[in-house]
């Protein structure tokens, strides 16, 4: 049984091998290929290379997509900090109060890097996992919105 196929049975309440299982292991896959994370998060080459590393060291039966709440604010406008083995983070919010977000543009889905590097890492990850494993995409609500920007 494959881990999708796994997935599918626990869902529908048929047997499985055995119970499925996943990790959030996103800034892990920069560790295993000894990549620096802000290159990491702006590169879904390497990014999907880490998360290779990933699934072969602890073949879960979920991998996740690429997500980084800041990279999404990033995509708005908030400018971003990137330190060595952290994720990145908001160094300055677009906004400052919940008054100015009716002034927020939506993200150019063309020219955006972060929404290119979010596009690209599921593309990468769909094309090598479809069909074997499930792919989970976290997101935010969007009464989180004005807290993330």
């Amino acid at each position: 049984m494959n881990g999708l196929e796994r997935i599918l049975a626990t869902v529908t309440g048929d047997e499985a091998d055995y119970q499925p299982f996943t990790m959030l292991l996103s800034l892990y896959g920069a560790s295993l290929i000894k990549c620096d994370t802000p290159t990491y998060y702006r590169n879904p080459e390497l990014w999907f290379e880490g998360q290779q590393a990933v699934v072969d060291t602890f073949d879960p039966d979920i991998v996740i997509s690429p997500f980084s709440f800041p990279i999404e604010a990033g995509a708005f406008g908030s400018e971003l900090i990137f330190l060595n083995k952290y994720g990145p983070n908001v160094s300055k919010p677009i906004i400052t109060s919940l008054s100015q977000i009716n002034s927020l543009r939506i993200p150019d889905f063309e020219k955006s890097e972060a929404i290119k590097f979010f596009q690209r890492g599921n593309e990468l990850l769909s094309g090598k996992y479809k069909g074997n494993k499930a792919i989970a995409s976290p997101i935010h609500s969007p009464a989180d919105l004005p807290s993330l920007l």
